[in-house]
């Protein structure tokens, strides 16, 4: 059996993700819908990348 053919489980690996991956995933979802998406044509229309996201990022939770 070649590496091609096997599955997941054959090869012991598992590409789901776990647990804290999914409230990485879902608190980035959280933060782009909130503090981005209202934003995005604003700061794209006037070609500018705000600054002050990083710093809500970091607060962010």
């Amino acid at each position: 059996m070649s590496l091609n053919t096997m599955t997941e489980s054959e090869l012991g690996i598992s590409f789901e993700e776990n647990e804290n991956q999914k409230m990485i995933v879902e608190m980035v979802r959280d933060f782009g819908d909130k503090e981005i998406k209202p934003n995005m044509m604003k700061w794209d229309e006037s070609q500018e990348f705000p600054i002050q996201l990083f710093k809500k990022w970091d607060h962010w939770d």
